[in-house]
């Protein structure tokens, strides 16, 4: 529950900024919460999809999840129905699918790296860098996720926003 409110947040925020609009951290969970049932409509769709592509075989799962990619910021941003936002999603991508490929890699792989960088030093900050599988470790390395979640969530929720606004910005003509 909390991630997707959390993302939908985290894309208000970037709308809303975008807009040179103010906005506060209530505003924002509000928002969140009250898209919250279609954001997991949404994803849910489209990891069912995924997970039927990976099934099938690595590549279609690639696939469709690149070209589902873009369906959470077409619903928050366009308001847009939750099947609507699974084509709109699918059509910006269309004729652009590895060029979006690509940024899709870097704006998630560069948030994994940081975090990967972040989880052992916030381990050595609480001085649980003990014992790999020690009961202090286990519960240090879930806080270590759950912190270096917070930090790049933001980051990555934002990305999709921009990186929506931008491909519908310069969407080739049909």
């Amino acid at each position: 529950f909390g991630g997707l409110v959390g993302v939908a947040a985290c894309m208000f925020v970037a709308l809303q900024d975008r807009a040179g609009l103010p906005v506060t951290v209530p505003d924002a969970l509000r928002y969140g919460v009250r898209w919250y049932p279609r954001v997991l409509g949404v994803t849910l769709i489209a990891a069912i999809a995924v997970f039927a592509g990976i099934i099938a075989c690595i590549v279609p799962g690639i696939f469709l999840a690149v070209r589902f990619a873009l369906a959470v910021p077409s619903l928050l941003v366009e308001g847009k129905p939750v099947a609507e936002s699974l084509r709109r999603s699918w059509a910006l991508v269309e004729r652009r699918w590895w060029g979006t490929f690509g940024l899709l890699l870097a704006g998630y792989l560069l948030p994994a790296v940081i975090a990967f960088v972040l989880q052992p030093i916030i381990l050595a900050l609480f001085g649980l860098a003990v014992e790999p599988q020690s009961p202090g470790a286990l519960i240090g390395l879930g806080v270590a996720q759950i912190l270096g979640a917070c930090v790049t969530m933001p980051f990555t929720a934002i990305f999709l926003v921009l990186l929506f606004t931008e491909m519908v910005a310069t969407q080739p003509a049909v």
